[in-house]
């Protein structure tokens, strides 16, 4: 499994990025990470690891600051 790495897969979960090897998509975990720790959004998706969070969380916060500044 490749950890920290986001992927987009044609028809699969609606071509939502998310955490290689996994259908978590990235927006659930950035969702989570208000008022959650890292080890307590793994502990919500055990197959995550602290890159595949760290990764996930950065992703989304770039994605939602190229969308705010076009």
């Amino acid at each position: 499994m490749e950890h920290g790495k986001i992927v987009r897969i044609r028809f699969r979960m609606h071509n939502a990025p998310v955490i290689a090897g996994t259908r978590i998509p990235t927006s659930a975990v950035y969702s989570h990470r208000t008022g959650s720790t890292t080890t307590e959004i793994i502990e919500d998706y055990p197959r995550l690891t602290e890159a595949d969070v760290l990764q996930a969380i950065a992703w989304e916060e770039t994605r939602r600051n190229e969308r705010a500044a076009s």
